[in-house]
């Protein structure tokens, strides 16, 4: 497990440091980190195994998001993650020619996808927006009544 932290550079926002999970094919492929590692505020964990990510999950209660590349494994990654922890995003990074596997991921819970090739900054913001969206998601929750069960 490889760990590196970007702090803002300045200003007088204080904002919450995103813990991000990167789960890498291997130490040797740096998409995700290279891609989130320069990010204020955003502080990425990299993992290379399954089993390693849902240990970090376990011990750890501060990540706040997960990124997963798009890959024959990763529709069972998906799983596992969301089985053991629904309320924590995923966000999957794919590449050209992955749409059937970029279908499955969304169908099983992935928050958003991000093209390798897209601009830089767009996984930043997805993370971001997915971290929103399931922090919404869990006030809405919170606020509604649950179901009449007279009807």
């Amino acid at each position: 497990m490889v760990e590196s932290s970007v702090h803002p550079g300045g200003g007088t926002s204080v904002a919450k440091q995103l813990q991000v999970l990167a789960l890498e094919r291997s130490d040797r492929d740096d998409v995700i980190a290279s891609r989130l590692g320069g990010a204020p505020r955003m502080r990425v964990v990299r993992v290379f195994t399954i089993l390693d990510a849902l240990r970090r999950l376990e011990t750890s209660h501060d990540i706040d998001a997960v990124v997963v590349h798009v890959d024959l494994e990763c529709t069972e990654r998906i799983e596992k993650l969301q089985s053991g922890y629904p309320h924590v995003p995923i966000v999957v990074v794919a590449t050209d020619g992955s749409d059937e596997l970029v279908t499955r991921a969304m169908g099983l819970g992935a928050q958003d996808v991000v093209q390798v090739d897209e601009r830089e900054g767009a996984l930043v913001r997805s993370v971001q927006y997915a971290v929103e969206r399931v922090k919404a998601t869990r006030s809405l929750r919170t606020l509604s009544p649950p179901p009449d069960s007279t009807a």
